[in-house]
């Protein structure tokens, strides 16, 4: 086990044993933090940096809990977040309950086009829905943006079915190897869910089968979001994973 006070934090580490060999338990501010893959030294380190990163974001970026700022630092809000003394909290989740109480001024111009481009076995192609005719409104632009954007999906599907036919059967005449049958066995279920117009359903049953869900588009960025460099956002998660605090 080894202590140390860093830049006012009481950190602790404690090297596992038994079942737990190999990796180190971390505390900060008397706050466990899980186990962690490594000596002691490298789990200080690793404290050590995660410290720096909450010094410097601070508190008002509500992109840390409060076990990593030093006493006297901060104060909570309401929520039990880490805040600026005296501000607001920069939690995403207090963040979008100020937006949803603060009053709507104006309401946005809403755009006159989707576009969403789509890719299948190497073919690009673009799908663009305007704002005219029998589509007078936002929901019923998108509405009519799914349906197009679904419907070439399953018409670029098909298109492809002789390639994936094609496929299966030079794997067929393959010489065999260990994976071969899951390989045709994919092919094959690529070739089904082409012909019926489905998607694989990632392990959720009935996923396949379900109708789509709605395509939903907006200018504005969400406020729990965190802008991770100019133009490009993430959930607090992400960024804690590019940066981990």
């Amino acid at each position: 086990m080894k202590r140390e006070t860093y830049k006012g934090r009481k950190i602790k580490v404690v090297a596992g044993k038994g079942r737990n060999w190999g990796t180190t338990r971390q505390f900060v501010n008397g706050v466990d933090l899980g186990p962690f893959q490594g000596d002691e030294d490298a789990a200080l380190r690793s404290l050590r940096g995660d410290i720096d990163f909450a010094d410097s974001v601070g508190p008002a970026s509500g992109r840390c809990n409060p076990e990593w700022f030093a006493p006297g630092t901060y104060e909570l809000c309401d929520e039990g977040h880490a805040t600026e003394i005296g501000g607001e909290c920069g939690h995403h989740y207090c963040a979008e309950k100020r937006s949803e109480a603060a009053p709507v001024v104006g309401e946005p111009t809403p755009i006159e086009h989707r576009v969403t481009t789509i890719r299948v076995a190497g073919v690009e192609r673009v799908i663009r829905t305007e704002l005219v005719g029998k589509v007078r409104t936002t929901k019923q632009l998108e509405a009519a943006h799914t349906k197009a954007v679904k419907a070439a999906v399953v018409e670029m599907r098909q298109a492809n079915l002789p390639n994936l036919r094609r496929k299966v059967d030079q794997l067929s005449r393959s010489r065999w190897y260990p994976m071969r049958d899951e390989d045709v066995k994919d092919v094959n279920n690529s070739i089904r869910r082409a012909e019926r117009g489905t998607f694989p359903s990632h392990g959720t049953p009935g996923v396949s089968v379900a109708p789509f869900s709605k395509v939903k588009f907006t200018d504005k960025v969400p406020a729990y979001l965190v802008e991770v460099e100019p133009g490009h956002y993430a959930t607090e998660e992400a960024a804690k994973q590019l940066t981990v605090c």
